[in-house]
C-alpha cells in the first residue's frame, strides 16, 4: 500500500487524538522545490533563506492572544512541543543556578511523559505529585513537597492528554510564595493552550514564565511544531558571525517551511476570531456528544470547557480500529472537525455490536510496513 493510501485510510479512523487535520494547504507544495533554513533568532531578519518573518508573526499573535507584554517576551517555533518544553526547562535551570541551591522539577503525575526526558537530559531531580483519577492535582501534597532548601521548576498542565486537565497556575505560584522559594512555572500548554484565552480557565495560567502550544493540534498542520514563549530575561545567545544571526535556539537548522505553512493556516482559519469560533463550534460539538454517549450507556467524562471526551472500559479490540490514546480503563475522543457525527455514531455502533457479541474487526489502523530497500 503507498504511504499516501495509508494516509487516507487512516485519517478516516483518527478520532481520539489531538492532531487536526481539517487543513489544506497543498497549494504551497511549489515550496518543496526550495531550500529553506530558519536557524537562528526569527527576530533578526537577517537570513535570506528563512521563514523568520512568518514564524515571528506567529510568536506575536500568541504574545497578543496571552496579553502579555510584547516588549518582555520571546519565542521561536520548536519542531514541536518536546523540544520547547526541553529549551524551557534548560533555560530556567540556567538563572536558578544563581541562587546556589539544588534545583528540583515539580509536575504533576497527569504530566506530558516528555518531562521525563526532558529531566533526565538535564540531569534534574524530578518529583511527581498525586492527583485524582481525572488529574486535578494534589494542592496539599504540592505544598508538603516544597523546602526552602532547593529552587523549584513548576510544570504546569494546561490540559493533560488524556482528560484536558488543568493545573492551577496561580494558585502554584502562591504556594510557592507563602514558602518563599525561588521557582519558576512553565505551562504546558500543547494542545488546550491554543483556545484556553477564549475560556474562563484562562484565569488559572495567567503567571507564568513560559509557555508551549503545538502548531500542528488545534490549529491544524501537515508537520508538528511547538510555538514556544518565554519571557526575554531568561534568555541570552551568542552572535555568530559565520550566519549573521544569534545561537540562541535548541537546533541550528530549522525547518523553515514550517513557520510559513503554520502562518498561512492560522490566516485560514481567521486570526484570533476564528480560533475564537473554531473553539466554540467543537465545544458545542463536545456538549453534544457527550450528550449522546450518555444516551448509549457509555460511561463518558468531561471538564466544563474542555474539547476532551474521556470514556472508559473501551474493549482494546475496538481500538485496534479506531486511532485514540488509552491510559489505563481511560479513552480519550478529542472532538475536532475530524470528529464527525457519523464517524461516532459509527464508533458507537461497534461498541453496542461488541457488548451484543456480534462486533467483527473488518477494518482497522494500518501500521507502517516494510518498504523496498534502499
Amino acid at each position: 500500500m503507498k504511504y499516501v493510501e495509508r494516509l487516507k485510510h487512516n485519517s478516516s479512523l483518527y478520532i481520539g487524538y489531538p492532531p487536526a487535520t481539517d487543513f489544506e494547504l497543498s497549494q504551497y507544495a511549489e515550496l518543496l522545490d526550495y531550500s529553506m533554513n530558519s536557524l537562528g533568532d526569527p527576530y533578526m531578519l537577517s537570513n535570506p533563506f528563512s521563514s523568520h518573518a512568518h514564524e515571528k508573526a506567529i510568536i506575536d499573535f500568541f504574545i497578543g492572544l496571552y496579553e502579555l507584554d510584547i516588549n518582555k517576551y520571546w519565542g521561536y517555533l520548536a519542531n514541536c512541543s518536546s523540544e520547547a518544553i526541553l529549551y524551557c526547562l534548560w533555560k530556567a535551570r540556567d538563572y536558578l543556578k544563581q541562587h546556589k541551591k539544588d534545583i528540583k522539577v515539580i509536575c504533576n503525575r497527569f504530566s506530558h511523559y516528555s518531562i521525563d526526558k526532558a529531566v533526565e537530559i538535564l540531569d534534574i531531580d524530578l518529583i511527581k505529585i498525586s492527583s485524582n483519577e481525572y488529574g486535578e492535582l494534589n494542592y496539599k501534597e504540592l505544598e508538603e513537597n516544597i523546602h526552602t532548601d532547593y529552587s523549584y521548576i513548576f510544570f504546569g498542565t494546561i490540559g493533560s492528554t488524556i482528560t484536558s486537565s488543568i493545573d492551577d497556575i496561580v494558585k502554584v505560584k502562591s504556594i510557592f510564595n507563602a514558602k518563599g522559594v525561588n521557582h519558576y512555572i512553565h505551562a504546558d500548554a500543547a494542545f488546550d493552550g491554543a483556545f484556553i484565552p477564549f475560556t474562563d480557565d484562562i484565569r488559572l495560567c495567567r503567571d507564568f514564565d513560559s509557555i508551549n502550544i503545538s502548531g500542528h493540534k488545534f490549529i491544524g498542520a501537515p508537520m508538528p511544531s511547538g510555538i514556544m514563549i518565554i519571557n526575554k530575561k531568561y534568555v541570552k545567545g551568542e552572535f555568530i558571525e559565520y550566519v549573521l544571526n544569534s545561537d540562541v535556539t535548541i537546533g541550528g537548522s530549522r525547518n523553515g517551511l514550517n513557520p510559513y505553512l503554520l502562518y498561512k493556516r492560522i490566516k485560514q482559519i481567521g486570526g484570533i476570531e476564528g480560533l475564537k469560533n473554531r473553539y466554540f463550534e467543537c465545544l458545542n460539538n463536545a456538549k453534544k456528544y457527550e450528550k449522546t454517549l450518555k444516551e448509549n450507556d457509555i460511561d463518558v467524562f468531561r471538564y466544563k470547557d474542555s474539547l476532551a471526551l474521556v470514556l472508559k472500559n473501551i474493549p482494546k479490540e475496538i481500538m485496534e480500529k479506531w486511532h485514540a490514546p488509552s491510559k489505563g480503563d481511560l479513552t480519550t475522543l478529542t472532538v475536532l472537525p475530524k470528529l464527525t457525527e457519523a464517524r461516532l455514531e459509527s464508533f458507537i455502533y461497534d461498541i453496542r455490536a461488541y457488548k451484543a457479541n456480534k462486533f467483527k474487526l473488518d477494518i482497522k489502523t494500518l501500521m507502517p510496513a516494510e518498504v523496498e530497500k534502499l
